[in-house]
């Protein structure tokens, strides 16, 4: 076997322990309060050495970012026909269809968002949407550079959003409102209108 086929099949081996770890991850999710599972949980659900897991991650929290990334692509495909039905001097528009998408996900993720989020004692859930939320309008903006304030970078554009998002949709769930999809959607709206004009 040549040096570029033991890279190849040890990147699959990689690519799939990693995913079998996220699989294992999530439905233990499904059961128990992310700060409730130990990394010998996740590795026995995935029938995986813990060296091996610690292989490929430092901690849980980086393996619950890998969870929330795995949705990204999905979020990335309902994001774009917003953005490519962007006509010049919108941007509440476009803005508003960004924020409905993102409020939406959360709402109709396979993840027990809400379970999750209610019992978040470490605050990484908290952190895992933000990152989340930050990459996805990151990756928006730079689609679309003119939505935003000209005078901002996008990065300081996509962590002032971000943290508008995530923290309305995070405290709603935490504190066990009762908030509509579309009221979260409205309020955050209504928070940062003054900012996109």
């Amino acid at each position: 076997m040549s040096e570029e086929e033991k890279i190849l099949k040890e990147d699959v081996r990689t690519i799939r322990t990693k995913r079998d770890l996220a699989n294992a991850l999530e439905e233990l999710l499904q059961e128990k309060n992310f700060d409730e599972i130990a990394i010998k949980d996740i590795t026995d659900a995935a029938l995986i050495s813990k060296n091996t897991f610690y292989n490929n991650f430092n901690d849980k929290v980086e393996l619950l970012n890998m969870v929330f990334e795995r949705y990204r692509e999905e979020l990335m495909e309902k994001v774009k026909p917003i953005l490519d039905s962007y006509k010049h001097g919108i941007r509440h528009r476009l803005f508003r269809g960004l924020v409905k998408v993102i409020v939406h996900f959360f709402y109709c993720c396979s993840l027990p968002i809400q379970k999750m989020v209610q019992n978040d004692e470490s605050k990484s859930i908290y952190w895992a949407m933000t990152l989340f939320i930050q990459s996805t309008i990151r990756e928006a903006f730079n689609e679309r550079e003119e939505m935003v304030n000209s005078k901002l970078e996008n990065n300081i554009s996509s962590l002032f959003y971000s943290g508008a998002v995530t923290s309305l949709i995070y405290f709603g769930f935490r504190d066990g409102m009762d908030v509509k999809e579309e009221e979260i959607v409205k309020n955050i709206i209504r928070l940062t209108k003054p900012v996109i004009h």
